[in-house]
């Protein structure tokens, strides 16, 4: 409870700076989704349609304000520092320990665009799941995982991507670690329900997709889109730089020919 109202009014007092468009870039969807359109038919949908519905069922029931919208934010992101403090406290078994670095999680809350909330709340949600799994691994749990699983998937495609890789290394690890899941029969098993549960959760989305632009063109423009605007690594941008690299490149001699690099 305690860690619950940090976390809340850590979010709430970054209000004053947190009201900016970009946190709140699916808005214009869900007003569309509210207006009658449709994902694929009316207009593109970049990857994210769950964030979407979600945003245009709050603004259903706000009214069309961004009040709304950053209280599902703030919802979000508060529940995940919670999960992670409880991680933290099955990790150490030390509540004072797990109290102070949550403060420190909670400080940065301040800092944090409200728009990342899905990394921090399926990730803590995806680790959750995934060690709850590895503890006694069954059926139920691994159908769990699943779920939440296809549900980040929803929500951005590249996290289901780095869930769903996760979710293949728990499997692996359970089964060097429980010796008695090892019998190829419950593991055949366990990997048919994982894929039926995935596959039942994305069946609406993908019909959708197929019924307008088809998955194979939808899942070609979806990867060109994140490649453009995927974060360029910061060693990778300091190696383009480098002004050795740029006159090397120029052809500069060495008798003081720098106008051409001035005018660049």
């Amino acid at each position: 409870l305690l860690v619950t109202i940090l976390a809340a009014a850590a979010v709430t007092w970054s209000l004053a700076e947190q009201i900016f468009d970009t946190n709140f870039y699916v808005l214009w969807e869900a007003t569309a989704l509210l207006k009658g359109d449709r994902f694929y038919r009316d207009f593109y949908q970049s990857g994210w349609p769950l964030l979407s519905l979600v945003s245009a069922a709050v603004q259903w029931v706000v009214g069309y304000r961004l009040i709304g919208e950053f209280a599902m934010q703030a919802a979000f992101m508060a529940a995940s520092i919670v999960i992670g403090f409880h991680l933290a406290v099955r990790f150490s078994r030390s509540l004072l320990a797990s109290l102070c670095t949550t403060l420190i999680g909670v400080l940065l809350l301040l800092s944090t665009a409200s728009f990342q909330f899905p990394k921090l709340f399926f990730y803590a949600v995806a680790i959750w799941t995934a060690w709850r799994y590895l503890e006694r691994p069954s059926l139920p749990r691994g159908v769990t995982l699943a779920a939440i699983n296809a549900i980040a998937f929803l929500y951005r495609h590249d996290h289901g991507v780095y869930i769903g890789a996760a979710a293949v290394l728990a499997f692996a690890l359970a089964r060097i670690a429980h010796p008695s899941t090892r019998r190829w029969r419950s593991s055949l098993i366990e990997v048919a329900a994982y894929s039926a549960t995935v596959a039942v959760i994305l069946a609406p989305w993908a019909a959708a997709v197929q019924a307008n632009e088809g998955l194979i063109d939808y899942a070609r423009t979806r990867a060109a889109w994140g490649s453009t605007w995927s974060a360029e690594s910061p060693f990778r941008k300091l190696l383009r730089l480098n002004p050795q690299h740029l006159i090397a490149g120029s052809g500069l001699s060495r008798d003081g020919s720098i106008e051409w690099l001035l005018q660049v």
